[in-house]
């Protein structure tokens, strides 16, 4: 082989290694977008989830102020988001009676309680204070 022809397969060779490694770069860099993207449609998910789980549960707050335990009961019933999520009054009512807990001496003087007063003031949650 002459010096020429070797020096035109070097070339070539050469050329066809940097394009080889630019389409290996490139697959690398499209896997890297690939999985973020799936990320980020997982944490899209739960994004969603967790604000209908907040929507249910400041809806509830309103309805526990109201004493609407109607409302939140109804909710619980229709949505398997509220079932996991709200707090069930009726269970409760009924679970501190059986252990004799009843603070009421029955369930309609607990509804007729002013519950805007009764349920609004200063709340501690570990550390976090809500104001209602």
């Amino acid at each position: 082989m002459s010096e020429e022809k070797i020096k035109d397969v070097n070339k070539e060779a050469f050329k066809q290694a940097e394009k080889e490694l630019l389409e290996q770069q490139v697959e690398k860099v499209k896997g890297f977008i690939l999985e973020t993207l799936k990320k980020m449609e997982v944490k899209k998910k739960e994004k969603e989830k967790i604000d209908e789980e907040l929507r249910i549960l400041k809806m509830d707050i309103e309805d526990l102020r109201n004493g609407r335990f109607d409302k939140i009961e109804e909710r619980i019933e229709k949505s398997k988001v509220a079932r996991g999520v709200s707090v069930n009054p009726f269970v409760n009512l009924a679970m501190n009676q059986q252990l004799g807990l009843n603070h009421f001496s029955n369930q309609s003087q607990c509804i007729n309680a002013n519950w805007f007063v009764a349920t609004s003031g200063t709340y501690d949650a570990n550390g976090k204070v809500y104001y209602l």
